[in-house]
């Protein structure tokens, strides 16, 4: 079918262009004419070609959205690496690993909170009710909005709002959102930092300057905490070139996987020092992290989904990814809390 209207689409736009143009008895005539097809029939093939594939990818998008009927209001879209230490289900483990910061920077019903990288909005729905204004920032507007709708039909949207920026430079946000921000006391990060680009160097500055003013206004406890992934301390050159491989995989900028050392450099550059009250807290958490994330993925993996697109193959992948680099420390997991009284 698709060759029949290539043909018929190619001749139509040929003999129009002839009819139309001034150079029938020209020098070498047949020559353009045939020039003339093949570039039309080059053009045409890959317009049709290109209509068809959105038309099918339409078509193939149409016929699975009846899945989201099926999907119960209650949906859960964590999507952090967990921590595994009293619960073999992801849920609960991505719960704990929220809780964990939270408790980190002792979050409060008197603390203004803002939440960096919060995705579709269930940590939003943990830290929400547990603060006494929330601001919530995500890169990406589809998100965004379903954290909004989270928040509202969980009924705690009335002390939270949710933007979209980019966290990475915030800079570039505009006033009136850095007005909204306020004066926040408590910031967390959750399993974010490491894909910033081009660093994490301007969110941190921007953290400490932020606490440091806040500190300075309300005289408060001013606390942030961060769950990251960092590089083993001890790598050869073949782990070293594996793990900018995995950067590239997965978005992540090399730059941001650094050791325990040079992260407390970026730290101290940032403003975060002792000298100016801050106290700084490395736990090392791989071993409560990726061994039971990787157990979870290789229990599901059998799974056969829904169709070709709602697949767990994936993660099938990317556990078996996460194991062999916990086993040769070439990433942890570490969470970093920063504290000024």
């Amino acid at each position: 079918m698709r060759v029949v209207v290539k043909t018929l689409s190619t001749v139509g736009v040929f003999v129009g262009l002839i009819e139309s143009s001034p150079i029938n008895g020209t020098a070498g005539y047949a020559f353009i004419l045939i020039f003339l097809f093949i570039g039309i029939a080059v053009v045409v093939s890959a317009v049709i070609d290109g209509l068809y594939a959105v038309c099918r990818r339409k078509i193939e998008i149409y016929d699975s959205s009846h899945v989201m009927l099926n999907i119960a209001s209650q949906l859960s879209t964590w999507n952090n690496m967990g921590l595994w230490t009293h619960t073999a289900e992801f849920v609960p483990a991505a719960i704990a690993l929220a809780t964990k910061l939270s408790d980190a920077v002792q979050l409060q019903l008197s603390d203004d909170l803002l939440d960096i990288g919060i995705g579709c909005g269930d940590q939003a729905k943990v830290y929400a009710p547990l603060s006494k204004s929330y601001v919530g920032i995500t890169s990406l507007a589809a998100q965004a909005d379903m954290a909004r709708s989270a928040l509202a039909s969980a009924d705690c949207a009335n002390n939270a709002k949710i933007w979209t920026l980019d966290a990475s430079d915030p800079a570039t946000w505009p006033e009136e959102i850095l007005l909204s921000v306020g004066s926040p006391n408590k910031i967390i990060a959750l399993d974010c930092l490491y894909h910033f680009s081009p660093s994490r160097a301007r969110f941190l500055a921007f953290a400490h300057d932020i606490l440091e003013r806040t500190h300075d206004t309300k005289k408060c406890h001013v606390a942030f905490a961060a769950e990251d992934l960092l590089r083993g301390p001890n790598l050869s050159r073949i782990h070293s070139l594996a793990l900018n491989v995995i950067c590239k995989l997965s978005h992540s900028p090399a730059v941001n996987f650094v050791t325990q050392h040079d992260y407390a450099t970026l730290l101290h550059n940032a403003g975060f020092t002792p000298d100016s009250g801050w106290t700084v807290t490395f736990e090392h958490v791989s071993d409560s992290v990726f061994p039971g994330l990787c157990e979870f993925i290789a229990r599901r993996s059998s799974d056969k989904g829904v169709g070709k697109y709602l697949t767990f193959s994936k993660y099938t992948t990317f556990g078996k990814l996460v194991s062999w680099w916990h086993a040769n420390d070439i990433i942890r997991a570490y969470v970093i809390t920063l504290t000024k009284q």
